[in-house]
């Protein structure tokens, strides 16, 4: 049986993100599965994405006899929840509680690795109102390279 992906719609009116102001912790959960999360560091009225992600191949349990069907060997479902707006969604709820806190600004690094596993990431912080520069040089990036991203919000 393939594992199909629920609608963006469906998942978006399903989707439920929790938050500790404590450390800034952010988690998206559907169904009860946590399908992305997002960690933040507050320094003073700047807020650092420490990371921001979203399941490409979450484990989803069978929708009947989950503990008999993994018993006998028959692997988890695996779902790719990624292009269904939960990042956005995470990230639109970072943007609101940084602003009930005060910060005035957000700011990130996307690394190499970042790209490879997901090459349109600097296209999506861009459509999301990010700056985004070479580390260090302060030019327009290519892909190749560690970058930073940043955002005012106030």
């Amino acid at each position: 049986m393939r594992a199909t992906r629920p609608s963006q719609g469906q998942l978006l009116r399903e989707l439920r993100i929790t938050f500790s102001r404590d450390d800034w912790a952010f988690d998206a959960r559907w169904r009860n599965i946590t399908i992305g999360r997002a960690r933040c560091v507050q320094d003073g009225n700047t807020l650092l994405i420490g990371d921001l992600l979203v399941a490409a191949a979450c484990p989803i349990p069978w929708p009947f006899a989950n503990n008999l069907l993994v018993a006998i060997g028959l692997p988890c479902r695996r779902r790719n929840f990624r292009g269904l707006g939960v990042g956005t969604a995470l990230l639109k709820r970072i943007i609101a509680e940084a602003t009930k806190a005060g910060i005035t600004h957000l700011r990130g690094n996307v690394t190499e690795g970042d790209i490879k596993a997901t090459p349109h990431l600097l296209d999506w912080y861009c459509r999301e109102n990010f700056t985004v520069e070479a580390e260090n040089t302060g030019q327009t990036i290519n892909a190749a390279v560690a970058v930073r991203i940043s955002m005012n919000i106030a």
